[in-house]
């Protein structure tokens, strides 16, 4: 889908307003090898550097999971 037609879309007009920068994905991984190049739509391709994570999603969840249940916990007490 070109560029253009992306920015027009309802979904991202909806945001628009709420973001700072919208900028499209092109590089993707390739799952443990499970994607190649070849069946991904025109203008992706597959990632040559991939990027270092400092803490992964999962790990930020439970640190807020884990403070969040020991600031309860010692409300109650």
């Amino acid at each position: 889908m070109p560029e253009k037609s992306l920015i027009a879309a309802p979904e991202i007009q909806e945001i628009k307003p709420l973001v700072s920068d919208i900028s499209r994905m092109t590089e993707v991984d390739n799952w443990l090898g499970l994607t190649t190049e070849d069946i991904l739509p025109n203008g992706y391709v597959i990632q040559k550097e991939k990027p270092k994570l400092t803490q992964r999603p999962l790990r930020l969840l439970q640190n807020l999971s884990i403070n969040l249940f020991k600031t309860q916990t010692l409300q109650m007490i």
